[in-house]
């Protein structure tokens, strides 16, 4: 079974949001199915509950990120939507590294309870490696030993794939920071965090205002990531 959930350009609030943002288009008029936010929730064979993103949206998101003047990223650290996967193709230069916190995650849920900490140790051989090549070669022993002992971990660690590994192509003061989505949910979770205390915003400035002060004036502290001035 599946429940889709779609906020489409055929919504007047939607419509009226794309119009502020893109200016020039009537889109209560005009089909814009770039801006097309779709989620689909479905439960696999497993048991297990998935939700998918349709690349619309990200395609969405990339379109006025560069409106507002940003340029083809190095690298795009992310949980795994496979929408924003797909969207990333216009920037044929991009990298992209799989959160290994969160596959982490995912390993444990496909894996017996009994085999977890084994499991995880096996894990853990890939993403602290010396570097890319015995990464590799710690996957590769991963994915043969757990397809013989639990052929749904091996499924789940082939879904990512070496794009585990991305992060070993950089310095390594950089591989903490790199290679996890955490630093940046830390950041998150802390603003939801102090926005909870306001019963509402007037206007969206008055949020981001509040979140900009709260980071310029220490009360947030967003992690470092070293060595970044290096990159080119």
């Amino acid at each position: 079974t599946a429940h889709i959930a779609s906020l489409k350009w055929t919504r007047p609030a939607y419509a009226k949001k794309l119009a502020k943002i893109h200016p020039g288009t009537d889109y209560a008029k005009t089909p814009s199915e770039d801006f097309a936010s779709t989620t689909i929730e479905f439960e696999t064979s497993d048991g297990y509950t998935v939700i998918g993103e349709a690349t619309t949206s990200w395609s969405g998101l990339l379109t006025d990120l560069e409106r507002r003047g940003l340029s083809a990223p190095l690298l795009v650290v992310t949980d795994g939507h496979a929408g924003l996967k797909k969207a990333l193709e216009v920037w044929s230069t991009v990298r992209v590294q799989r959160c290994t916190t969160h596959k982490g995650r995912n390993l444990e849920d496909a894996c017996p309870v009994h085999a977890r900490g084994e499991m995880k140790r096996d894990y853990h051989r890939i993403i602290n490696a010396d570097d890319g090549l015995a990464a590799r070669a710690a996957y590769d022993a991963y994915v043969k030993k757990w397809t013989t002992l639990c052929p749904a971990v091996a499924r789940s660690i082939d879904e990512a794939g070496f794009d585990l590994l991305t992060f070993y192509d950089f310095p390594k003061a950089m591989w903490k920071s790199l290679r996890t989505t955490n630093t940046l949910e830390n950041l998150n979770r802390e603003f939801r965090r102090r926005t909870k205390t306001q019963a509402s915003f007037g206007t969206e400035a008055a949020a981001l205002t509040l979140l900009y002060g709260l980071v310029a004036f220490g009360q947030i502290v967003s992690h470092t990531v070293l060595e970044w001035f290096g990159l080119s």
